[in-house]
């Protein structure tokens, strides 16, 4: 049987207050979550060519005396899980270092930090745990500026609350799945949220791009209130045959899905769980745009399900 970890990816030389933060923040999240979930956390490092003076011309001993010495270096920085596993000490790229790590079967979910850039600056420099999210088929949970800011930590005396973000489809089922698991280790209670506003939204687009004739938007913003009612009472149905805390939110504002729902009861939990489809290629470069705008804004961290 494969004893199943948690891992964080973290910088952990810090060249300024904001990376320390940063460090700090997901360490004690990761601390906190694997006492929770009785498992270890294990820890990556990726040391970087750039950070290398004749970086070229090292050879693989060469290389591997830099590893030795990081991992020498770093090994107290594991007293700061209650679970210790690995240290983890890569040279090359983090996004494929990182990749790499988390195709070990004993890696349940990967932790990063993310800053969250916005604007030409996001687009241009790119972002670790973005690259990370499209490449990895683990679940990520990534911890934002929102974290940071408010000095998030997980509550210990307290039960949870995790929000589920879904358009109550099949392509959100992965992220259902993966939320509701957790939230029965957990022992948390589940908060389905879902917005009519986007899903209305969203077919609005389709038969655009289609060319379609487009009937009463009255007519159809009903039948989709109606269909999600259904819906979610049947999911909210099955979870509390499991034995499992539910509610439902059904968010009819035409308002941006996010700032709706941080700024509503459902938006009041511990973690978020989200659902990704970006796929590679120009066209996947980006996250989606809600998943995107949630991780810059959200208090608490969210976990991201392929």
């Amino acid at each position: 049987m494969i004893n199943h970890s948690l891992l964080i990816a973290d910088e952990l030389e810090h060249k300024d207050e904001a990376s320390l933060k940063r460090s700090q923040v997901n360490r004690r999240f990761a601390s906190d979550l694997s006492v929770r979930l009785n498992c270890p956390v294990s820890l990556l490092y990726v040391k970087t060519l750039k950070d290398i003076p004749g970086r070229l011309a090292l050879s693989y001993a060469e290389k591997a005396k830099v590893i030795s010495h990081k991992h020498h270096q770093l090994a107290p920085v594991m007293n700061n899980f209650a679970v210790p596993g690995k240290l983890i000490v890569k040279f090359g790229s983090p996004v494929k270092e990182i990749s790499a790590a988390v195709k070990d079967n004993s890696v349940e979910a990967l932790i990063v930090g993310s800053r969250a850039l916005k604007g030409m600056d996001r687009f241009f420099l790119g972002s670790v745990a973005e690259e990370v999210v499209r490449n990895v088929k683990r679940p990520v949970y990534i911890l934002g500026p929102g974290t940071q800011r408010d000095d998030y930590s997980l509550p210990t005396k307290k039960d949870l609350r995790i929000a589920i973000v879904t358009d109550l489809t099949k392509k959100c089922r992965a992220s259902e799945t993966y939320g509701v698991s957790l939230a029965k280790r957990l022992g948390a209670h589940v908060v389905l949220y879902h917005s009519v506003a986007e899903t209305l939204r969203t077919v609005e687009q389709y038969m655009f791009a289609a060319g379609e004739a487009t009937p009463s938007i009255d007519t159809i913003y009903a039948d989709i209130k109606k269909d999600a009612q259904n819906s979610m009472e049947k999911k909210l149905e099955r979870l509390r045959s499991k034995g499992i805390s539910c509610e439902g939110f059904i968010e009819q504002e035409k308002t941006p899905l996010v700032d709706t729902f941080l700024a509503g009861p459902a938006g009041h939990c511990d973690l978020i769980c989200m659902g990704d489809e970006s796929y590679g290629g120009l066209l996947g470069t980006l996250l989606g745009s809600n998943l995107r705008d949630m991780i810059a804004k959200s208090p608490v961290p969210v976990i991201v399900v392929r």
